[in-house]
């Protein structure tokens, strides 16, 4: 995973935080940048043989306190050993009101609720899902958004969803996200809906899906689609996409650490 960040018009200094997605433990680092600085590193250099996300939090340079700089950018070219890969780029949340922050206590909490800072989905959804039977392989990722990054995130927890055919019938499903993320290949495994995936999306057709969480969580994700005859066949691709907001959280938050950046 290759991750880019640029700053504009003045020094930023950034809280990196490394989520696992099976454990959902969580790592960190700093970066200081000068004003229209970019800089390019490998997730693997920071966090080696771990998978999942990351969040970037924008910091005061002396006292590691959120900052409602919001001139970040930044995206990532993630591939798989399975063969899947893309560039997705960052999902930006917009820093309205930073909390009151105290540069002596140990945390401060990000509130996602429209005040403080812009609110996260809660119900997202993948569209122009190809057929199964035409040889593609489309991989969803949703990752849960909450928790406390000097220790864990949330675990997803109960997700309910609808499968779309393309004549707008829609056939519901259910599954338990028992970490922070899950990498799930669509199949007639997944989702389990009646009829099964390939009934629903047939050979030369397409569908969409939406889910959310039942607890309500805010989540995030991306669609991945993988097909090997996408060099010779000008209807085949290969590719990836963040997930579409179809409703959004009232509220939700992460607790970061507090203290100085050093660089």
């Amino acid at each position: 995973m290759v991750n880019t960040i640029s700053a504009k018009t003045q020094n930023a200094c950034v809280h990196l935080f490394f989520v696992d997605g099976g454990s959902c433990l969580v790592a960190d680092a700093n970066l200081c940048l000068t004003p229209n600085q970019t800089t390019s590193f490998l997730a693997s250099e920071f966090d080696p043989g771990a998978t999942g996300y990351i969040v970037a939090v924008a910091v005061d340079c002396e006292t590691g306190c959120p900052t409602d700089l919001n001139t970040l950018i930044g995206d990532e070219y993630v591939k798989f050993a399975n063969g899947f890969h893309g560039n997705l780029k960052a999902e930006c949340i917009t820093a309205i009101r930073p909390p009151a922050c105290d540069p002596n206590e140990p945390t401060a909490t990000l509130n996602f609720d429209g005040v403080n800072y812009s609110q996260l989905p809660r119900m997202v959804a993948l569209d122009n899902i190809p057929s199964a039977q035409d040889n593609n392989t489309t991989m969803l990722v949703l990752d849960r958004i909450g928790g406390d990054l000097s220790a864990t995130v949330g675990t997803l927890g109960s997700i309910f969803g609808i499968l779309y055919d393309d004549t707008e019938n829609g056939f519901s499903f259910t599954f338990t996200g028992v970490s922070c993320q899950i990498r799930q290949t669509l199949s007639n495994s997944f989702p389990r809906s009646a009829p099964r995936f390939d009934a629903v999306i047939p050979s030369g057709r397409s569908g969409w899906m939406k889910l959310w969480t039942t607890p309500e969580f805010a989540v995030v994700g991306a669609m991945f689609n993988l097909n090997p005859n996408a060099a010779a066949s000008r209807s085949a691709f290969n590719g990836a996409h963040g997930l579409h907001a179809l409703r959004l959280q009232t509220r939700a938050s992460f607790t970061i650490p507090i203290f100085p950046p050093g660089c």
